[in-house]
């Protein structure tokens, strides 16, 4: 089950209502679990990942929320950086598969 679609569900809610129903893995997206802005070096995915052990589930994948089509060199450049950090943050919540987009069109 993926935690955006589910609308209207914060993410403990979300947690306890899909293991109502028996789901045991979930996909989140990299906000879920980090603030890039106050990075925390992985407290926050791990804070995560031991509230859905609580609920008897677990992070099967994260979106990284990525976005490599970029038309100036150093976004892109910047766009890569993020994303190495990001494949440092998404193991603290037991896994180690990241959902990655090429980008966007705009």
């Amino acid at each position: 089950v993926i935690h955006y679609n589910w609308p209207g569900y914060d993410l403990e809610g979300f947690a306890r209502r899909a293991s109502e129903i028996g789901y045991k893995t979930c996909e989140l997206q990299i906000g879920d679990i980090w603030d890039e802005d106050e990075d925390d070096d992985g407290r926050q995915a791990e804070a995560v990942r031991d509230m859905l052990a609580g609920y008897g589930m677990t992070v099967s994948a994260v979106a990284a929320g990525n976005d490599f089509i970029q038309a100036e060199r150093g976004e892109f450049e910047a766009q890569i950086a993020r994303y190495r950090r990001v494949c440092e943050i998404i193991p603290h919540t037991g896994t180690d598969i990241i959902r990655s987009d090429g980008g966007w069109n705009r």
